[in-house]
């Protein structure tokens, strides 16, 4: 979308209250919905194939993670921990 924040809805809105005679463009505006669904339908998908692979990736993990032998660790941490030690940028990666 760029700088604009606006969504394909609220452009449509803006555009249907502008235009004072909107019955005589009736067909016009089923073409405009039917490319706006067209266009909210790949996104969609998009975001479930996406939403898909990250799934069956961290399934894997955690099988993984699971199913491994523990490490046992040996050495001690000496190092105290503060609340500025933590992350919090929210990345998952």
């Amino acid at each position: 979308m760029g700088d604009n924040e606006m969504t394909f809805e609220e452009a449509l809105g803006m555009i249907v209250d502008a235009v004072s005679d909107v019955e005589g463009l009736e067909d016009a505006f089923d073409v405009v919905r039917a490319a706006g669904a067209r266009e909210t339908d790949t996104d969609n998908e998009d975001y479930r194939t996406m939403y898909e692979d990250l799934k069956e990736k961290y399934k894997k993990r955690f099988k993984e993670e699971i199913t491994s032998t523990p490490v046992e660790r040996t050495e001690k941490v000496s190092k105290k921990l503060t609340v500025s030690d933590l992350d919090f940028d929210a990345r998952t990666e």
